[in-house]
C-alpha cells in the first residue's frame, strides 16, 4: 500500500512538473508534429474524393452525371448534418484518463476505414442500385469521418492555453495537411494513371476509332482504385495512432449542466463574429471546391492535357506546402486580415487566366504555382482565426463550446463543397457529357471553362469582404468590473502596499491569455461614481473571484471605500522619459539621497499617472509624493525605461532664517544708500579768480555766487574729493529725543584750564 501511494505521488508530481514545464517553455516540437500528423488522414481522403470521385463515378462506375450530383450533394449534406450532432455529443463527453477527444478519434477510425474501402468498389448493379450503393457508403464514411475530424480539430483548444502556441500548432497542422493532400494525389494518381483512357482519346483512340472504354481496361481501372484505397487506409491508421499516442490534452471546463442542444446552438450561431467568419469560409469553400472538383475534367476535356493531371496536382501541392511557412511568417508580421486579403487577391487573376489558357504545359505550370500560393492562405488563415473567435466567445459568455464551434465550422465548409460539386455535375449534364465515352463533345470543354471563371471569382470577392469585416471585433480589450478591497484584507502584504501593482482573480488571467493584448499587462482603474482614474500593473492572480485588492494609497486617490465597484481595463502606455514629483512633507528633505531612494522604490511600480499621490516607504516611514508631471503622456509606463526625475519644493517648505536675515540687511543697506544726504557747503561753483594779460588786477575779482546747499543726488561726482583720502559715509539712523538732547548739550574741549602762576604776581 505504501509503495502504491508513493507511485501515485511520483506520477502526480511527474505530470505536474511536465505540465508546468510545458506552460513555461511551450509545447515540445515533437508533440506539435504528432498532433499535426493527425490532420493528414482527413486531407488525404478528402483530396482523393474531391479530385477523383467525379471521374471514378463517371468513367469507371459509369454513373450518370445527374446521379453523381445527387451522390455528391447528398453525401456532403449528410456530412454537414452529422458535424453539428457529433460536435454536440463530443461537447457533452466527460474528461477521461485518456482525455476528452482522443477516445473519439481512436474508436471511429475503424468504421471510417471500412466504409472508405467499400465506396471504391464497383458493384454489378443497375443505375439506381449504384446510386443507392455509393450514396449509402459515401454518407456512412462522411459520418464516421466527422467522428474523427470534429474531436481532432476541437482538441486544438485543449492542447495549450497560449494563443501563440495554438497559432504554431495550426501552422504545423496546415503543413501536415498540405503534405497529406500531396500524398493523396500522388498515391491515387500513381495507381490510376496507367489504365485511365480519358484524356488520351484525342491522340491515340481517334486513329483506332475507339469511343468507349474496353472491358479489360475497365477491370484494370477498378483494381487500381481498390489498391489505392487500401494504401490510403493503411496510412490513415498509422497517422491516427501517432496522433493518439503523441498528444496530451489539458482539462477544460465543462458546459453548464442541463443545457440543451438548441440552447448551445443558438448561442453559437447568433454570435456575430462566428457567423461572419463562417459565412466567409462558406463562400471561400465554394470557390475552392468548384476549382478542385472540376480540375481533372478541365485538364482532360478543355485543355487536352489529362495525362498530366497528376503532375499538375503535385505542382499545386508543392507550391502550397512551400508557401505555408512563408504565409505564417507574413501573418505574424502584418496580421491575419492583410495576409488573407493578399492571398485572395492573388487568386483572382489565377481564375481569370483559365479563360485564355490552352494546351501549354509551361504556361499552365506557372498559373498552378500561383494557385498554390492562394490555396495555402485558404488553408491557414480560416483555421487560424477560429480559436480567436472561440476565445472571444468565452470572454463574452464565460463558456466553452469548442466542439460545437468546430462542428458547425465544418458544416458550412461541407455544405459549400456539396453545392459546388453538385453544380459542377449539373454543368456537365447540360454541356452534353456522355458517360463511358472516351471523347466528349466541345460543349463539355466550354461548360467547364465558364464554370471555372465567374462563380469562383464572385465567391472569392464575397469571402474577402466578409472575412475582412471580422477582424475589427477581434481586438477586444479586457474590461471587467470588480469589488475593490485594500491589501490589508489579505493580511501582511507590504510588498503590495508599498508598490503600484494590484492582485486580481485567476479568471482574469484566463481571459487575458485569450485576448490579443500587449505586454506588460497594464490596467486603467476607473471609479465612475467619482470620475477618478489611475493606472497600475498586476502582481498576482490569487484574489477571490469578483474581487481585486489594491494598495490603500490607490484607494485614496480613487476616493474608494471597502467593497466599492471599480472598472478594470487593460491599456497600452508609452514609456516614460520624464517625471516631476512634489513631496507632501518637508520630512522628505531629511533623506540624504532622495533620487536614489525614489529610484529604488519605483521598482515596485509599473506606471505613473499625473496628479496621483503615491506612497513610498523608507526607513519605516511613509512619504507621500504628488506626481506633478509625466512625459510623454499623462500616464506612462516605467518598466525598463530611462526616465529623468525632478523634484519641486515640498509642501510647507520655508527657506532658512539666516538666509532671510542676510537678504533683509542687504535690502536695507541698499535703501539707505539711496536716501543718503551728502552735503559739502564749502564747495562753490565757478569760485576761481581771473588773470589779465596786461598784469592789472582790475576786474579780476570773482562775482559773488550763491552756494549750492542742496544734497547732491546719487551718481553726481564728488568734486571736493582730495587725492589720497578715503571718505566713509555713515548711515544716519533715527534716535530718540533724549539721546539727541544729550548729544546737543555735549561740547568738546569745553573745560577750563588752570595756571600754576597766579595772576597779579610779578
Amino acid at each position: 500500500m505504501y509503495r502504491q501511494h508513493n507511485k501515485m505521488h511520483e506520477d502526480m508530481e511527474s505530470g505536474l512538473t511536465e505540465g508546468l514545464w510545458e506552460k513555461s517553455h511551450g509545447l515540445p516540437i515533437w508533440r506539435k508534429i504528432c498532433f499535426a500528423i493527425g490532420g493528414a488522414p482527413y486531407q488525404i481522403t478528402s483530396t482523393v474524393l474531391g479530385f477523383f470521385m467525379s471521374i471514378f463515378l463517371l468513367e469507371v462506375a459509369q454513373v450518370q452525371p445527374a446521379y453523381v450530383s445527387v451522390i455528391v450533394f447528398g453525401g456532403k449534406l449528410w456530412y454537414a448534418m452529422t458535424d453539428p450532432i457529433c460536435g454536440y455529443l463530443v461537447n457533452q463527453t466527460t474528461h477521461t484518463s485518456l482525455g476528452k477527444y482522443r477516445p473519439w478519434i481512436l474508436l471511429t477510425t475503424p468504421f471510417a476505414c471500412i466504409t472508405y474501402l467499400c465506396f471504391w468498389l464497383v458493384p454489378d448493379y443497375s443505375e439506381e442500385g449504384k446510386l443507392v450503393w455509393y450514396l449509402t457508403f459515401y454518407c456512412l464514411f462522411q459520418g464516421f469521418l466527422s467522428g474523427v475530424h470534429v474531436p481532432y480539430t476541437s482538441m486544438t483548444m485543449s492542447i495549450s492555453d497560449s494563443q501563440k502556441e495554438r497559432d504554431s500548432i495550426t501552422a504545423y497542422r496546415m503543413v501536415a495537411e498540405a503534405i497529406g493532400v500531396m500524398m493523396g494525389v500522388i498515391i491515387q494518381g500513381h495507381f490510376i494513371k496507367k489504365h485511365r483512357t480519358a484524356g488520351v482519346c484525342n491522340k491515340a483512340s481517334k486513329s483506332l476509332n475507339i469511343t468507349m472504354t474496353t472491358k479489360d481496361n475497365l477491370i484494370h481501372q477498378i483494381s487500381s482504385y481498390h489498391d489505392a484505397s487500401v494504401t490510403i487506409v493503411s496510412i490513415y491508421v498509422i497517422c491516427i495512432l501517432v496522433c493518439f499516442c503523441g498528444t496530451k490534452e489539458q482539462r477544460v471546463k465543462q458546459v453548464s449542466p442541463g443545457e440543451g442542444f438548441f440552447v448551445g446552438l443558438r448561442k453559437v450561431l447568433f454570435f456575430r463574429p462566428y457567423l461572419k467568419l463562417s459565412m466567409a469560409v462558406l463562400f471561400l469553400s465554394v470557390a475552392i471546391s468548384i476549382t478542385q472538383g472540376s480540375l481533372a475534367l478541365f485538364c482532360t476535356h478543355t485543355l487536352g492535357m489529362g495525362q498530366y493531371f497528376s503532375t499538375f496536382i503535385t505542382i499545386i501541392m508543392a507550391s502550397t506546402i512551400c508557401s505555408l511557412p512563408v504565409w505564417h511568417f507574413i501573418q505574424v508580421r502584418i496580421g491575419k486580415r492583410r495576409t488573407f486579403a493578399a492571398g485572395m487577391l492573388l487568386f483572382i487573376p489565377v481564375l481569370l487566366s483559365q479563360l485564355f489558357l490552352h494546351d501549354s504545359f509551361f504556361a499552365y505550370t506557372i498559373v498552378l504555382v500561383f494557385a498554390g500560393l492562394s490555396i495555402a492562405v485558404s488553408l491557414l488563415l480560416p483555421w487560424s482565426m477560429l480559436p480567436d473567435v472561440i476565445d472571444d466567445f468565452y470572454v463574452t459568455h464565460g463558456e466553452h463550446k469548442d466542439a460545437i464551434f468546430y462542428s458547425f465550422y465544418v458544416f458550412f465548409n461541407k455544405l459549400a463543397t456539396g453545392v459546388a460539386v453538385a453544380t459542377s455535375q449539373l454543368a456537365l449534364k447540360y454541356g452534353g457529357y456522355r458517360v463511358g465515352d472516351c471523347e466528349q463533345p466541345p460543349g463539355v470543354g466550354q461548360a467547364l471553362r465558364y464554370l471555372m471563371i465567374p462563380g469562383p471569382i464572385t465567391a472569392v470577392v464575397i469571402a474577402l469582404f466578409g472575412f475582412g469585416q471580422i477582424f475589427p471585433e477581434m481586438g477586444r480589450s479586457f474590461n471587467m468590473t470588480y469589488r475593490c478591497y485594500s491589501v490589508t484584507m489579505l493580511g501582511e502584504r507590504d510588498d503590495v502596499e508599498r508598490g503600484g501593482k494590484i492582485i486580481m482573480p485567476p479568471s482574469a488571467l484566463d481571459q487575458l491569455t485569450r485576448l490579443h493584448i500587449q505586454y506588460p499587462m497594464l490596467f486603467k482603474l476607473t471609479n465612475k461614481k467619482k470620475n477618478r482614474e489611475t493606472h497600475c500593473g498586476v502582481l498576482e492572480f490569487v484574489a477571490d473571484e469578483g474581487r481585486i485588492y489594491i494598495p490603500y494609497w490607490m484607494m485614496t486617490n480613487l476616493l474608494l471605500t471597502e467593497g466599492d465597484l471599480i472598472q478594470v481595463e487593460n491599456v497600452s502606455l508609452k514609456v516614460a522619459t520624464f517625471a516631476r514629483f512634489q513631496p507632501q512633507s518637508v520630512d522628505f528633505l531629511d533623506i540624504t539621497n532622495p533620487k536614489a531612494v525614489l529610484e529604488n522604490m519605483l521598482r515596485s511600480f509599473a506606471c505613473l499617472t499625473t496628479d496621483d499621490v503615491i506612497s513610498i516607504k523608507y526607513n519605516e516611514r511613509n512619504y507621500d509624493m504628488l506626481v506633478l508631471e509625466t512625459k510623454p503622456d499623462r500616464a506612462v509606463s516605467i518598466i525598463e525605461c530611462d526616465m529623468n526625475v525632478d523634484f519641486a519644493p515640498p509642501v510647507g517648505y520655508k527657506e532658512p532664517q539666516a538666509q532671510r536675515r542676510a537678504q533683509n540687511e542687504e535690502e536695507m543697506a541698499s535703501a539707505e544708500v539711496d536716501d543718503m544726504d551728502v552735503t559739502d557747503s564749502s564747495f562753490k561753483v565757478f569760485g576761481g579768480a581771473g588773470n589779465r594779460l596786461d598784469g592789472k588786477k582790475k576786474g579780476t575779482e570773482p562775482s559773488p555766487v550763491q552756494a549750492n546747499t542742496s544734497a547732491p543726488k546719487r551718481g553726481i561726482p564728488d568734486y571736493g574729493y582730495t587725492k589720497g583720502t578715503i571718505k566713509f559715509i555713515r548711515t544716519q539712523r533715527q534716535v530718540n529725543n533724549e539721546t539727541l538732547e544729550e548729544e546737543k548739550s555735549f561740547e568738546a574741549f569745553s573745560g577750563a584750564g588752570q595756571s600754576l602762576r597766579k595772576k597779579g604776581r610779578k
